[in-house]
């Protein structure tokens, strides 16, 4: 069974039951899910930048009590050699927490799922899905 590290805006679907988020993680198991601490600090950034700070700070609290949380100091030598990558290839750099995210997945073995697959295409190692699109949802924008 495939492990899943869950980027910023996949656990932002998940938690306002947006598409097909909660039924693809039911269906590999929440246990195979886990979530980056940093993506936790971004959660944090987007409820105090907003109006709905309570009920946000409770969707956090889910998010903490539903998954396993991935810290980021396992993966600082694999974030330099990534960083080192990009820079070396000339090619634009992805946002500081995005390639955060991208070496825990790295260091961990995991698929990265997310909806943004622009900003990670380049970082060569990482394996990524969109769950955010199915063959059930592309049938729906059809109608």
């Amino acid at each position: 069974m495939n492990s899943y590290l869950l980027d910023t805006n996949i656990i932002a679907a998940y938690l306002h039951d947006h598409k097909s988020v909660p039924d693809k993680i039911f269906e590999v198991g929440i246990e195979n899910c886990y979530v980056p601490k940093i993506a936790i600090a971004e959660l944090y950034y987007g409820t105090y930048f907003g109006t709905r700070i309570e009920h946000n700070l409770k969707q956090i609290e889910k998010t903490v009590a539903d998954f396993t949380i991935l810290p980021i100091a396992n993966c600082l030598e694999n974030y330099g050699i990534e960083k080192a990558s990009l820079r070396k290839r000339k090619i634009p750099m992805v946002g500081s927490n995005d390639l955060f995210i991208a070496a825990i997945a790295i260091s961990y073995n995991l698929t990265l799922v997310t909806n943004n697959t622009k900003d990670f295409k380049n970082i060569t190692p990482l394996v990524l899905e969109d769950w955010t699109k199915s063959a059930h949802n592309e049938f729906l924008r059809t109608i």
